[in-house]
């Protein structure tokens, strides 16, 4: 009876086991997929910014434009307003005024630093994105 009780016992924790470890595995998952939703949202941002500065004497929008130009001409839609992190205060996606189209080392939008934990999900005039750390 003993033996038997070990093997329950012994099958018992392994499922708890996976079980964890699929857990794991699935918050990860879903961290990954809403980063990267996150991020396509962003790349969004950046594309429609340099096609209105290519029929804009290579210019960006000034801040008091944007978003609202981006909107009305249609390159950008609310949908891609609204963060995947909606309970967050304030706004969702804060724009630098006077970023030149293409440099590399420029910060063109950026999401709310409150969003990542890890960083600040970052989009850059040269339509690079990424996540840079908060102390930087």
């Amino acid at each position: 009876m003993k033996f038997v009780q070990k093997k329950v016992l012994i099958t018992l924790g392994m499922l708890v086991m996976i079980a964890l470890i699929v857990g794991i595995v699935y918050q990860r998952s879903l961290h990954h997929a809403k980063l990267g939703k996150s991020q396509a949202k962003l790349r969004s941002h950046l594309q429609a910014l340099h096609m209105y500065a290519a029929h804009n004497a290579n210019s960006f929008p000034t801040e008091e434009l944007w978003p609202r130009t981006l909107l009305e001409t249609g390159l950008l839609s609310d949908f891609h307003m609204k963060s995947e992190f909606c309970n967050e205060p304030g706004e969702a996606y804060v724009y630098i005024d006077g970023v030149t189209p293409f440099a590399e080392s420029q910060i063109l939008v950026y999401e709310n630093p409150l969003h990542w934990n890890q960083g600040v999900l970052t989009g850059f005039a040269n339509l690079n994105v990424e996540v840079i750390d908060h102390d930087t």
